[in-house]
């Protein structure tokens, strides 16, 4: 009588799981409300149905953090592996990869990761790792250029040298977000901006420091929002002399229409033909600079 009794609740259970016969895209869908892919994988084993659906949702966002942290076997061997295979699904665009790996992996393997997700056409790329080679610049890796669709870029280099080249590329990028950088070479920097992303709306600069660099030049024909901050790096005299955000900030952006500057890079600016600027927020940091220059505009 038991058995009877459990052999019918399964079948009502079988009836009950209409979520399972929903078509793929709908259940893609859901899957990809999931906040990470790591639960985005748990599902697999909720029935046969699902054990390879995760293989094809369009968002990936992978943490070494969350819960690997403690296990240095499995993040140095393990976790390359893991990323490997979540990209491993080339027939499936990618409308997101967000990627954080520490400084536990090297150069060429995190380019590796990159090259998969451009292989696979990605539109919003969230990188935040730190070579394992310190004293290596990081240089845009080669397999960027060229990628048809990438129109987000968000990188942190957790203080690493990063060097901007004036490739003729990147002609769909229309955000680009850098963290914690030092950037090289004001003439690259410069020559990036206004001739390799001639798209560009949105341009954040989060807490970097240049490196041989004493004017800090943007030049954006069709740049709308810039957003520079750096209240978090004011204390640059352990990173030595050379390293800072710069001494004079010129921004010659016609299409600005919202500018944020925060940190003492607030400090001594000069602005040319913003005629399009319609709101600007300036959050100089006292504590920083005890004389300093007026701040300047030219109209």
């Amino acid at each position: 009588m038991k058995k009877s009794k459990l052999g019918k609740a399964s079948k009502s259970m079988d009836m009950v799981d209409m979520i399972s016969a929903l078509p793929d895209p709908i259940l893609h869908s859901i899957l990809s409300r999931l906040p990470t892919t790591e639960e985005v994988i748990r599902s697999s084993i909720l029935s046969t149905r699902w054990r390879y659906l995760w293989t094809s949702i369009p968002s990936i966002d992978i943490d070494y953090s969350r819960g690997l942290m403690p296990f240095k076997e499995f993040r140095n061997n393990k976790f390359e592996e893991f990323v490997c295979g979540v990209l491993a699904n080339k027939s499936i665009d990618l409308d997101s990869f967000r990627l954080c790996c520490g400084n536990y992996f090297s150069m060429s393997t995190v380019r590796r990761w990159i090259n998969a997700a451009i292989t696979r056409n990605v539109k919003l790329l969230d990188l935040m790792f730190h070579p394992t080679e310190e004293s290596k610049i990081t240089d845009v890796p080669h397999c960027l250029v060229n990628c048809s669709s990438l129109e987000v870029l968000r990188l942190c280099l957790f203080g690493g040298l990063f060097l901007l080249r004036n490739y003729s590329g990147f002609l769909t990028i229309r955000v680009l977000e850098l963290k914690t950088c030092i950037l090289i070479d004001d003439d690259l920097v410069k020559d990036f901006l206004k001739s390799s992303c001639p798209l560009l709306e949105d341009l954040s600069l989060v807490n970097c420091m240049t490196s041989t660099i004493t004017v800090f030049c943007i030049s954006c024909p069709k740049l709308k929002n810039l957003r520079i901050d750096n209240r978090k790096v004011l204390d640059c005299e352990e990173l030595g002399d050379d390293i800072d955000m710069c001494d004079n900030l010129e921004i010659f952006c016609p299409k600005l229409v919202f500018l944020e500057l925060s940190g003492h890079v607030a400090y001594n600016f000069l602005f040319e033909n913003l005629v399009s600027l319609k709101k600007a927020e300036i959050h100089p940091s006292l504590s920083c600079r005890e004389n300093y220059h007026l701040n300047r505009w030219t109209p």
